[in-house]
């Protein structure tokens, strides 16, 4: 068993990785069109990596939503598998709740630009 020190060197090692992973992968989102679906996809992709579930609930030990997921459900644990893809849905609800929340503000901050002249529209002239 590993002691307290071990484990959160364990975790520290597995997040610096999981971030350089996201970084290198974060242009191959970029090439996606509409940039929604990039945006999307990289988040599910980091609420995969980065979503820590109770593996061991007698033990309080943690890991990887997606692998305790898998590894109870090899093991016939529904209990603990449902509670870490629940994990990993509400992981998702915050990311996707933050990103609708950034995509409101950039919307309100490029629509009231002060160098942003009012578009008028173009129509037939009055006849007087």
């Amino acid at each position: 068993m590993l002691t307290d020190t071990e484990l959160q060197l364990a975790w520290v090692i597995y997040y610096a990785s999981a971030l350089i992973m996201l970084l290198a992968l974060r242009p191959v989102f970029g090439w996606f069109r509409p940039k929604a679906l990039g945006y999307f996809l990289f988040s599910i992709l980091i609420v995969l990596l980065l979503t820590p579930a109770i593996a061991s609930p007698e033990q309080n030990l943690w890991a990887p939503a997606h692998i305790v997921m898998l590894y109870s459900l090899l093991n016939d644990e529904i209990l603990i598998a449902t509670q870490a893809g629940l994990f990993m849905i509400g992981g998702w609800c915050v990311v996707g709740l933050l990103a609708a929340l950034l995509h409101i503000i950039n919307k309100m901050r490029h629509s009231h630009s002060p160098g942003r002249q009012p578009q008028k529209k173009q129509g037939k002239a009055s006849a007087v």
